[in-house]
């Protein structure tokens, strides 16, 4: 939590403002379907706050709300033998913003993770070998909804980011899919602020 201060939200009387984002995480598995349709925020009960820290399916609970301030999708990849998985579903998937049953934002997904970044371990003076890929950083900030831009969820508002890919040849698939044992966790994150009442 970055910062808290008091405001009065229509309707809903003094707040606790915070800045801190709402997450949600999905792992990517050797036995995952690449092109199957997911949803991030849907469904969170039961999952650690290293996983998501919404407590209800797609919805805050009934005394919160959050002002979308920013939009932003991270992964970490250490599989040395897929070095284009994450660049290959920054390209060919697209994203979905939906609340309360209207869509609000659709892009592909690489508008919303920010650069590619590859780390490299050297194995003497020639040689070397891929340690992990990366996109999205703590201080990146790919989109940002700003003044009469940004989007509020209200108490009991069901909302969701969709997630799918799309065009990929089956030649990529395959370099989509992580190897035995090396899940890939997609991260993805609303920024903005968290009402609350005053505590």
């Amino acid at each position: 939590m970055a910062s808290t201060q008091l405001t009065e939200v229509g309707g809903l009387g003094i707040r606790d403002q915070i800045k801190q984002p709402l997450y949600d995480s999905l792992d990517i598995t050797d036995a995952s379907s690449v092109t199957e349709e997911r949803q991030f925020f849907a469904n969170t009960q039961g999952k650690s706050l290293v996983q998501s820290n919404l407590r209800g399916n797609g919805v805050l609970e009934r005394n919160k709300s959050f002002r979308i301030m920013g939009i932003e999708v991270n992964a970490s990849c250490s599989d040395p033998d897929k070095t284009e998985l994450l660049s290959l579903y920054s390209n060919y998937s697209f994203v979905q913003l939906w609340l309360a049953e209207k869509q609000y934002w659709e892009s592909p997904l690489r508008f919303v993770t920010g650069k590619i970044r590859h780390a490299v371990a050297l194995a003497g003076s020639t040689d070397s070998s891929n340690a992990f890929v990366q996109f999205g950083n703590a201080g990146c900030n790919p989109l940002m909804l700003q003044g009469t831009q940004a989007l509020d969820i209200g108490p009991l508002t069901n909302f969701y980011m969709l997630w799918k890919v799309e065009g990929a040849s089956a030649a990529q698939i395959t370099k989509m899919t992580p190897s035995a044992g090396q899940p890939v966790r997609f991260v993805a994150q609303l920024k903005g602020l968290l009402r609350r009442p005053v505590q």
